[in-house]
């Protein structure tokens, strides 16, 4: 057997070394060199501050306006938007910040409870004291923003221009679903909101007709009526499931029979969201109008509401008939209905 210890002062010979990888000398070499010359190693360099520009560039704003009270608005909550540093030596943000079409509940909530807000739903009236059998209501409508601008100085306050539209008709269930009447409304309210509170001024065009079916069935003729009035409405979050608003209204263009001159005020809660999504709401909305001899028109609403879009609810309403064809009649009745938002 071979003899593999080497003796004292032999040579060795390269081919009997273990092998070495070619990288690895280099690299030893450097690290001896580096520790010899006592050079810490150098930290890892930290990225650069991003400026307000940059960082509002990585988060831009959709327009949204954070509402930490309000019934309807509070349904919808916000996405959490990612906080990026900034630079206070960056260049000073732009004063105001325009949204066109922005997402989002609106500045100014329509009244939950009131009878002709535009917004697209179907009911099924049972009226009673002195009406013989239900009617159906239908409505096409929807309120929507049409452009907002808000402060980078006070987050809080927002204005925003609104359009509203909508087609409110009845029909007669026991007569072939015939056409009584409809009303058609379309508006621009413009909204300005600082914290809880909310004004508006509405413009907006009301105008009533009668059915072809139910003119010839009963022989009656048609008002003239059509209505171009300016409002002004508050709107206040109480709390954070609550608010209450008033709203008052004179006629710019009327026509016969209209009369300038209307009053309306109201109140409304929605509770929290349950584990299946629904939220109990309740809402009492009053109005009165002058070409109705100053008579109180009572809604009563209660219901159940998934997110801030679609409801599903009964409503009570006693006073004068809501088609303002037939402004004159006194109705009371209750409905069962679904009601959707946009």
């Amino acid at each position: 057997m071979g003899d593999r210890r080497i003796r004292r002062g032999a040579t060795l010979d390269s081919a009997s070394l273990p092998p070495v990888p070619a990288l690895a000398v280099p690299a030893l070499l450097a690290a001896l060199a580096a520790g010899c010359a006592g050079v810490p190693a150098s930290p890892p360099k930290a990225p650069p501050a991003l400026s307000r520009v940059q960082a509002r560039s990585e988060t831009p704003d959709d327009g949204r306006v954070a509402r930490l009270r309000g019934p309807v608005a509070r349904l919808e909550e916000p996405a959490p938007q990612r906080e990026t540093p900034g630079n206070p030596d960056g260049p000073p943000p732009e004063a105001k910040r325009w949204f066109l079409f922005p997402p989002g509940p609106l500045l100014y909530d329509p009244y939950l409870a009131a009878q002709r807000q535009s917004r697209t739903a179907v009911k099924v009236l049972f009226p009673f004291g002195g009406r013989d059998h239900q009617r159906i209501e239908a409505a096409i409508g929807l309120s929507r923003s049409l452009l907002r601008w808000k402060s980078e100085v006070d987050p809080d306050a927002a204005s925003e221009l609104e359009f509203e539209a909508g087609v409110f008709a009845r029909f007669d269930e026991h007569s072939r679903d015939d056409l009584e009447a409809s009303d058609w409304r379309f508006g621009l309210p413009f909204v300005w909101r600082d914290g809880d509170l909310a004004w508006k001024f509405h413009l907006y065009h009301l105008t009533s007709h009668l059915g072809d079916e139910f003119m010839a069935h009963t022989g009656r003729k048609p008002l003239a009526y059509h209505l171009e009035e300016a409002a002004g409405g508050l709107s206040w979050d109480a709390s954070r499931s609550s608010r209450v608003y008033g709203e008052a209204g004179a006629a710019v263009y009327t026509g016969d029979p209209t009369y300038s001159g209307r009053l309306q005020t109201g109140y409304e809660w929605v509770g929290g969201k349950w584990t299946s999504g629904l939220a109990p709401y309740f809402a009492v909305d009053l109005q009165a109008r002058k070409e109705q001899t100053w008579t109180p028109n009572r809604t009563v609403a209660l219901g159940l509401a998934y997110g801030r879009n679609f409801r599903f609810g009964f409503e009570y309403y006693r006073g004068r008939d809501t088609q303002t064809q037939f402004l004159k009649q006194r109705i009371q009745w209750v409905s069962l209905g679904l009601t959707f938002d946009y």
